[in-house]
């Protein structure tokens, strides 16, 4: 039976005001990973990231970092495929309107930057959307 839970362990390396930044390494369940393609895991065998700290970690805590399986598809919606389509478009309807190449490059990347800059206006709610729960490994 298949989890609906994707987790990592991770190591807390520093604080940083109410946040904390962990490293993890790529583990062996990354290669059944139905997001690996898409994931920015992969790109190194480290990876960091800055969480909000639940209260109770310091350097050196092992912790595990759980998320829901859908919420991962959403994310990689959110960061690989709409961006994608929208500058798809952009291109795409600039060009039908018959704005030249470079116009239409302008366009779809003027359709990226419109993206990106409504996503910082939303990033508090995107940021509880896709959060990430810590759990603490005893030791």
């Amino acid at each position: 039976m298949k989890s609906n839970k994707l987790s990592h362990v991770a190591k807390v390396v520093s604080i940083e005001g109410d946040k904390i930044r962990i490293s993890m390494y790529r583990s062996g369940m990354c290669a059944h990973c139905a997001a690996k393609g898409a994931c920015s895991v992969m790109d190194s065998n480290e990876q960091e990231m800055l969480v909000k700290n639940p209260g109770n970690l310091r350097v050196g805590d092992m912790v595990k970092l759980v998320i829901s399986s859908s919420t991962g598809w959403k994310a990689m919606i959110v960061a690989f495929v709409v961006p994608f389509l929208l500058m798809f478009a952009g291109i795409l309807i600039a060009s039908s309107l018959g704005a030249s190449e470079g116009v239409s490059a302008v366009a779809g990347l003027g359709s990226l930057a419109l993206y990106y800059a409504i996503l910082a206006l939303f990033k508090k709610r995107i940021d509880r959307t896709f959060s990430v729960k810590i759990e603490k490994i005893s030791q």
